[in-house]
């Protein structure tokens, strides 16, 4: 099942570029891709440069106690929400002090869901200047919805750098 997970080299190879020519860093707090686009990165020569550190925070208990998150602020939005991916993202940035951070949060496996149409992620993007997130809509499976969800996410930062 790992090695169905992938992600466009060009638009990887492009972020990283992207972010080394302007001295940015970034950090991230992934929940539903559970570390991948961490890995992504760092499995880039040079990704130091820019890299500065990951939150898997998979769990409720995670996001609140790593992302400073209230845990009512959760039970009152539900985990997979604008706002708590938003929060996820802007405590990432926090956290390791970069210029942006990346978060997800999302159902991306279709056997764990009562209601199919529930399958979607939120993706946000932070900077110190605003915080951008978008809705994906999910209909594939486990794997390639959570390399769905890392490319939209990928292209997301790309375009806010750009």
């Amino acid at each position: 099942m790992l090695d169905q997970l992938n992600i466009d080299n060009n638009l990887l190879m492009d972020t990283s570029v992207l972010l080394k020519k302007n001295n940015l860093t970034l950090s991230m707090a992934e929940s539903c891709t559970g570390g991948f686009l961490s890995s992504c990165l760092t499995s880039l020569s040079g990704s130091s440069v820019f890299f500065k550190g990951s939150i898997i925070s998979y769990s409720n208990e995670a996001k609140y106690i790593f992302l400073d998150i209230d845990k009512k602020f959760i039970e009152k939005h539900n985990v997979v929400s604008k706002e708590i991916v938003e929060k996820m993202a802007i405590g990432a940035r926090k956290k390791f002090n970069t210029n942006y951070a990346i978060a997800t949060t999302g159902y991306v496996d279709p056997t764990n869901l009562m209601e199919p149409n529930l399958l979607c992620a939120w993706i946000a993007v932070s900077s110190h200047k605003k915080v951008l997130s978008k809705l994906i809509m999910l209909n594939g499976n486990r794997t390639q919805n959570i390399s769905k969800v890392s490319f939209d996410l990928l292209n997301l930062l790309r375009k806010e750098i750009v």
